[in-house]
């Protein structure tokens, strides 16, 4: 049996269509907590994993120092939601060999 926990600040940046100047890229930034479980055994493992994902937005602009102009932030949506910019993620995994 394994426990973990990690922490995740992730972005990907786009080039809109038709436009080419790196100025104008399209940016989405979120951070996440997650931690889980595992169970190994010989053929068979399981995982079980959950997760606070947060501060989740879009900008467009050259770079993050642009984060606050022309900003797009994600808003609520489910009842789940601890504020206005976290979701509650969770996931499972099986494996058979």
């Amino acid at each position: 049996m394994r426990i973990y926990a990690g922490f995740d600040w992730d972005h990907d940046s786009y080039l809109r269509a038709d436009r080419h100047v790196r100025s104008h890229q399209l940016f989405y930034y979120e951070k996440r907590l997650t931690g889980g479980i595992r169970f190994d055994l010989r053929h068979l493992g399981f995982e079980l994993s959950g997760g606070y994902a947060f501060d989740r937005f879009y900008f467009e602009g050259g770079r993050y120092s642009n984060h606050n102009e022309n900003r797009i932030d994600i808003p609520r949506r489910t009842v789940r939601r601890r504020s206005d910019h976290a979701e509650i993620l969770t996931a499972h995994r099986s494996r058979y060999n």
